[in-house]
Order: structure tokens, then C-alpha cells, then sequence
């Protein structure tokens, strides 16, 4: 693919060299579930609609839509002049195409039938039609579910075939030239691109870039990270662990902040295709050896950084109902052993995937081994870093076939605020997040909910859902945590948002 400019003679005179958390090792933004490929999404990707400071809807590609007055048909025009970095123009039919794979993956499938066709009515517009009324453009708009404008050629690729090159419609060129699985990505300035002429607003209005380079940097050992941020070596780190907190807020020339209050929503999942985790008793057992001061004393440290939260919704969310009595806040290991010999447990091996280039998640993973073992389980811990794990966690094979039976996981609040968008709820096995529960009640009650209209209509569904929720443990809520970045103080206006993004922002 020839490039629309020639990245290759940019002076980089001001290149933001940012550490993020893992490594990324696929570039497709819906190819997994994972963090990085969805950032990169941001950066090389524009997108069809955005979201506001106040969670409003607001346009991006598009330039205008309206709603038919029987609520089904959605009509989008785009902007004119868009091109993609290959120098091609954005079409209706790029833009239709990029909705209809935005459509396919996880967290749209439930709700994808309910498209029943996407039209082109000329060069700058396109029409999608509902068979019942359904506020699609809040998902098609959500930062965490976003509608990246890809090529049409590209987006009517299947869903499981991974794009192998970017060729994207956003501010940033993603150097695939350049790319260094387990070293760095490198994304450079789009100067081709057409920023929206309204002022920046969260995600929404102008994306202005003013670094020529942005570099990501993979550097595994931690402690090296904080060392270059203070020597000035790198300019970011995006997610600190807890225990260089305090340091970093005592070094000259760094600033340490979190960007998202929400926090992140840790959980415990089990695979629920494979003994004995199909077994209802031996979840509950496992939930009876939690407490979540526990796991997050030990792993975040201050209190500051977290929240004990015994609901299956983050506990910011309006739509939180925690666990009765001491549920996940005092273990009871007598419980366990007695849930543990009614589940018939017959010694299976227990395989945790254990993701130790993640401090946090690794701690989750010896403090649940040690849980399991003190009432009798069999335990192997299998050493692995967070990339192979998103891959890892999508066989279904047995244990004792290169399968798994527990991985711990940290979800955007956002993202598991409500029974609808949290992908651990989900409880269709064909459709369902990996562990793969299989309820058709708590299923039912959870597409109900994204129709509601009525507030306590919808109130009183997402009761119902949580109480079956604490018998049936689809998983299990280790606590709300919130994550710190630092970063060097000559690096102004970074957007607080839980996605980090790299326009708007200056470098001194």
C-alpha cells in the first residue's frame, strides 16, 4: 500500500513516547476483546459518530442523520472530502460497510437481527432499517463500542478473518513498516486529515494532532518503565501499578492522574464448559473464598485506587445491586468445602492463567490459587503474559488439553455498567464472553432489559437478573479499581478519558 504522504522524511521533532500496559500483537480493532487493538482503532480509525462531555451523541464521519417518524429508519449523511491514508475517498459504501462489520462483533450480536438491511442512496448517504424501534446509535456511537471507517474491502472481510493492514480514515498513520511485536508500534501524523471544525469535547469535535510521531513502547519490567518516565526517556506511562505510585508523585517533572473515575470492574471467571466450573456448587464454592479486601489490598494496596464492590455492575453505575450479608466481603472456607463435597468435586485439575507482566492480575492469580488449594482443589498455575492470555482464554479444550479453567480480567466501567453491555453477563454459550455461561432466563431478562422503556419496569428485570446471577455465578466480582497514568508535565490537555487518546494534547 503507498501512503498518501511519505511518512518516512518526517523530522519527528516532537515524537510522545508512551509505555502502555502489554504488548500489542494484533492490529485489528475488533479482533479480540483486549484493550489495544480498539486504541489503536482511536488513532488510525475515525470514527462514525463520537460522544460529548455530558455523554451526548455528536457527529464525526457523519455530518447529518435523522430518524423516520416510525422510529425503524436511520438515514447518515458523511462529511465530504474524507479520504482514507492510501489517498482514496471515504464513501457511503465504505462507511455502510464499516456498520455492518461493527455490527458483527460481540458486543452488537444480540441486536444485529434487528437490522434488516443497509442501503446506499448516493456517494455521501446511506440508510440502515430496524424491524422494531431500538436506540442502535448509542451503542454505534459509544466509546467503548465504537464504529470504525474502514475500506469497504476491508470491512466485508469475515468477522474471523483479522485485518492484516491498516489502512484507516483517522488522525494517525499506524507504521506497519515500523511495527515491532514485544518492542513498540509507531503512529505517525496524519497531515492529510480533515479534523472537524467544532471545538474538542471529550471524544467528540476537532481531532487536532500536534506531535508528528507517537511511539509505543512495550517495556515489560515495570520498575524500568517508572525509571525511563523520570529520566525523561519516555513521556507516559498509561496504567501504573499501584506500587509506584507514591514514588512517581515525589519525582521533579512528572504528574501523576486518573483519567477515568469510573475504574475498572476486576472479576474471577471460570470456565463453565469444563468440570468442574460446570458444576453450579463448585462456582459457588469458589465464591465463598473471596473477599475482596483480600485480593485488592494485596494487589492495589492503597485505598485510594479501589472499592470493595460486591455487585455483577461496577458500583458507580445507577444500575449496582450488591450481594446480601458477607458475600465476597468475608470468605467462609467451611462453606466452601461443604459446596465443594455437594458439587461431587473429584480432584479435576484447576488451570489458572496467569498473566505476569500484569502485576495486578498476577497478584488475583496466586491469591485465587491459594484460596482454592486451603479447601482441597487441585491447582496449577500456568505462567503466560496478558497478549498470549486474550488468545489463550478462547479455546474451549479441556484443562488437561492446553485448555484453562480461571483467568481474572479488569473491564472499563463503562463497559459493565448496565446487564446489556456487560460481556460477562452475557448468557447465550454460542454468543456469550469466554467462560461461555448458559442460562436462558437470565438471558431473556437481559435482552427485556435493553427494551424496557419504563424505568421501573427495568428496574425491576435487572432485580430479578442480579438475584439469579448470585446463585448461578457466571463469575465473580474481585472489586472496582481505578487506574493512575503519569506522565511528563511538558505534556498538556490529555483527554481524561478511559481510552488514552493522542490528539489534542501538546508536547513542549
Amino acid at each position: 500500500m503507498v501512503m498518501s504522504q511519505s511518512t518516512s522524511s518526517l523530522a519527528h521533532e516532537k515524537t510522545l513516547r508512551v509505555s502502555m500496559l502489554y504488548d500489542l500483537n494484533l492490529i485489528d480493532p475488533y479482533a479480540q476483546t483486549g484493550y489495544l487493538p480498539r486504541y489503536l482503532g482511536f488513532m488510525a480509525y475515525d470514527t462514525l459518530f463520537s460522544i460529548d462531555s455530558k455523554g451526548n451523541i455528536a457527529p464525526q464521519v457523519a455530518d447529518s442523520w435523522s430518524l423516520s417518524p416510525d422510529k425503524l429508519v436511520h438515514t447518515i449523511k458523511i462529511r465530504t472530502g474524507l479520504k482514507f491514508h492510501d489517498g482514496s475517498p471515504v464513501t457511503a459504501a465504505d462507511v455502510a460497510a464499516s456498520v455492518k462489520r461493527a455490527l458483527q462483533r460481540n458486543r452488537f450480536i444480540h441486536f444485529a437481527s434487528l437490522v434488516t438491511s443497509v442501503d446506499i442512496v448516493d456517494d455521501q448517504t446511506f440508510s440502515f432499517t430496524l424491524s422494531r424501534e431500538f436506540k442502535i446509535l448509542d451503542y454505534l456511537a459509544n466509546i467503548h463500542t465504537p464504529t470504525f471507517i474502514m475500506p469497504k474491502a476491508d470491512a466485508e472481510l469475515p468477522i474471523t478473518q483479522s485485518i492484516s493492514k491498516v489502512n484507516g480514515s483517522g488522525p494517525f498513520i499506524f507504521r506497519h513498516d515500523l511495527w515491532k511485536p514485544g518492542s513498540r508500534a509507531i503512529f505517525d501524523k496524519n497531515t492529510a486529515y480533515s479534523p472537524r471544525s467544532e471545538a474538542p469535547d471529550f471524544m467528540s469535535g476537532g481531532k487536532h494532532v500536534n506531535v508528528d510521531r507517537v511511539e509505543w513502547v512495550y517495556i515489560a519490567d515495570k520498575r524500568t518503565a517508572v525509571s525511563a518516565l523520570k529520566k525523561g526517556e519516555i513521556d507516559w506511562i498509561v496504567s501504573v501499578q499501584p506500587e509506584y505510585i507514591a514514588d512517581l508523585k515525589k519525582s521533579q517533572g512528572v504528574e501523576v492522574a486518573v483519567f477515568d473515575d469510573s475504574g475498572f470492574d476486576a472479576v474471577l471467571r471460570m470456565n463453565m464448559t469444563q468440570p468442574p466450573f460446570d458444576n453450579v456448587k463448585i462456582r459457588q464454592a469458589v465464591m465463598a473464598t473471596v473477599d475482596q479486601e483480600e485480593y485488592l489490598g494485596l494487589a492495589i494496596g492503597d485505598p485510594e485506587y479501589y472499592k470493595v464492590c460486591a455487585s455483577y455492575l461496577v458500583c458507580r453505575s445507577p444500575w449496582a445491586v450488591e450481594m446480601p450479608g458477607a458475600t465476597l466481603r468475608k470468605k467462609d472456607l467451611p462453606l466452601a468445602r461443604k459446596l465443594l463435597k455437594e458439587g461431587g468435586y473429584k480432584g479435576e485439575k484447576i488451570v489458572i492463567l496467569d498473566a505476569q507482566d500484569i502485576p495486578s492480575i498476577h497478584q488475583y492469580a496466586l491469591i485465587t490459587a491459594q484460596n482454592l488449594r486451603s479447601i482441597g482443589m487441585n491447582v496449577e498455575i500456568r505462567p503466560t503474559d496478558q497478549a498470549t492470555l486474550l488468545t489463550s482464554r478462547a479455546r474451549r479444550t479441556p484443562p488437561t488439553e492446553g485448555g484453562w479453567s480461571i483467568f481474572h480480567a479488569a473491564s472499563a466501567g463503562l463497559t459493565v455498567d448496565t446487564i446489556v453491555k456487560n460481556h460477562y453477563l452475557w448468557m447465550n454459550p454460542q454468543r456469550a464472553f469466554f467462560g461461555w455461561p448458559d442460562n436462558p432466563e437470565m438471558e431473556k431478562l437481559r435482552i427485556d432489559f435493553s427494551f424496557a422503556t419504563d424505568d421501573k419496569v427495568a428496574h425491576e428485570i435487572n432485580r430479578k437478573f442480579h438475584e439469579l446471577a448470585w446463585t448461578y455465578v457466571p463469575h465473580i466480582p474481585i472489586g472496582n479499581t481505578f487506574e493512575a497514568s503519569a506522565y511528563r508535565t511538558n505534556i498538556k490537555g490529555i483527554i481524561k478519558s478511559e481510552v488514552p487518546t493522542f490528539w489534542n494534547l501538546t508536547k513542549d
